[in-house]
């Protein structure tokens, strides 16, 4: 499958892999101790790739929340959100999960926490975008009550259209963290 960006990128699964211990796993805010850890994992992508500089500002930054997703050893995914003061709409713009970890339900559980960050920031709707031909990102987003509200054409580094999606935040609980 082609590496895309939500950003929801995938690659194909190997599944000879060993499965994670999913009790160990953590989503937790990103610190700036976090920055190697994140591009390494950005390096899995050939495009649409967040610099240093990027993921540093997103860390430090009010209107953006950087979550990732760890076994205590390394970084093996991230989510990505930005918000605005005068708005109660979130962006999903970046979810990726390492290579070695996918199939295993982490995109699931980063998509979850992100809802609740949401929530949790007063936001009544979550917006995101993805490449028309992430087939499994589309399934695990429709899956989760996003509704199709739009295209972009050209919206990817690589030329690809990007489809919109939003999803209303009525039943999701904003747990505590």
């Amino acid at each position: 499958m082609q590496q895309l960006v939500t950003k929801y990128r995938m690659h194909t699964t190997d599944m000879n892999q060993p499965s994670l211990d999913l009790s160990s796993l953590v989503i937790r805010p990103a610190q700036l101790s976090d920055l190697p850890g994140l591009l390494a994992l950005e390096a899995h992508f050939a495009t649409d790739r967040l610099s240093r500089k990027q993921m540093r500002r997103h860390i430090l930054n009010s209107s953006a929340e950087l979550s990732v997703i760890s076994d205590g050893r390394e970084i093996l995914g991230y989510v990505l959100l930005f918000f605005r003061k005068t708005s109660k709409l979130a962006r999903i713009y970046s979810i990726a999960v390492s290579p070695a970890a996918q199939g295993q339900g982490l995109g699931r559980r980063l998509l979850h926490a992100s809802l609740q960050q949401a929530k949790r920031r007063g936001c009544s709707m979550i917006a995101l975008e993805v490449s028309t031909t992430n087939l499994q990102a589309i399934v695990l987003y429709e899956a989760q009550g996003f509704r199709r509200s739009g295209r972009r054409a050209a919206y990817y580094e690589d030329g690809g259209d990007a489809w919109l999606y939003r999803r209303h935040l009525d039943d999701i609980h904003a747990d505590a963290r």
